[in-house]
Order: C-alpha cells, then structure tokens, then sequence
C-alpha cells in the first residue's frame, strides 16, 4: 500500500479499488477508473473529478515489485478476508495513524494524502 501510494500519487479510494485488471502494458500502466465508496465497502464507478479518470505510469522498479505483488490475483488486490474492499477510514484509524504517532509524523487529516504530496514533491523537484 505505502509503495503504490507513494509512487502512483493515487487517492486511497482509487487504490484500494485496484483489481488485478487494471495493471496493464505488462503491468508498467495503472488504469484508474473506479474507486472504493467512502461509507461502505463497495466499490462505486464514479471518480472524485473528471481528471481522476487517468492511466499512470509506473517506474520500471516499482513496476516489478507490484507485478510480484498482483501476479496471479483476481479482483481486487487489497481486499479484507471476506474478499470486500478495506474502507480508507478504518484503515487510517486501526493502522496508518498509529504508525505515524510512533514515529512522530502524525497530523490530524494528513495519513493518506501525503502520500499523494510525496509523489508530487518527488516529481518537482530540480534534477
């Protein structure tokens, strides 16, 4: 999770809406076109805006890890044990925020989107 978000730039809802599918161009490209609804665990064919609707490429090295990762799945990629999509909420609040008040990262409303900032830090900055 933290390497797909971290080098995708992706919204949580859109990643933990990934199925296996949706790794395509031996698996170098993400086809992001659907997302996981935030109240319940379903995933609903609707994105955040209309530029959401994208195709990312991947790092040729993060391409390799993930394909190790999805290879041989179907579905979805991240899922619970009843095969549902994870709800980002509880995510955050039983794993990513606890994590980051050990390290002494943790802000209120932060987790999830720096990751997003990270990627595009990353991809700012002067060569």
């Amino acid at each position: 999770m933290y390497v797909l978000l971290a080098a995708t730039g992706m919204r949580v809802s859109e990643a933990l809406a990934l199925e296996a599918r949706h790794f395509i161009n031996s698996g170098r490209t993400i086809v992001v076109e659907q997302q996981v609804d935030k109240d319940r665990p379903r995933i609903v064919n609707f994105l955040k805006t209309d530029a959401s609707w994208r195709q990312i490429e991947l790092h040729p090295d993060v391409a390799d890890y993930l394909r190790k990762f999805v290879i041989g799945k179907s579905g979805l990629i991240l899922h619970t044990k009843h095969d549902t999509p994870y709800l980002y909420g509880n995510l955050a609040e039983d794993w990513l925020d606890q994590r980051l008040a050990k390290l002494g990262l943790y802000e209120a409303g932060m987790g999830w989107h720096s990751f997003k900032r990270f990627r595009n830090s990353w991809l700012r900055a002067p060569a």
